[in-house]
């Protein structure tokens, strides 16, 4: 258990550190609650696993997962963003083929 809870409670205490270093919560609290949620839906996982596939503990990791995977996309990669009321590609991107940007956010998935 602590191998799998130690890489994300350090994240954890690391977007914490950030938003008190810079003095800003946005958008370091919002990392920080992905790592604290991840790590809240793996520890019923292991620690109660009697709860593993009830409805409840299904829920929190459906959340908790594409909380994630939004995350990633939109925040920390920056692959997409909301523009015209529409998803799109960021504008600068590296390579100029589309389909390895959309390839990355289905992958992530």
């Amino acid at each position: 258990p602590a191998c799998m809870i130690s890489p994300l409670w350090w994240r954890f205490m690391q977007n914490l550190r950030q938003s008190y270093n810079n003095k800003t919560r946005w958008p370091y609290l919002g990392n920080a609650l992905k790592y604290f949620v991840a790590a809240q839906v793996a520890m019923f996982g292991v620690f109660d696993p009697s709860r593993n596939g009830t409805p409840s503990w299904l829920t929190c990791f459906v959340i908790s997962t594409l909380y994630q995977v939004w995350w990633d996309i939109f925040m920390d990669w920056e692959l997409l963003s909301l523009r015209d009321g529409k998803i799109r590609l960021r504008e600068n991107r590296l390579y100029s083929s589309k389909w390895i940007y959309w390839s990355i956010c289905i992958i992530n998935v």
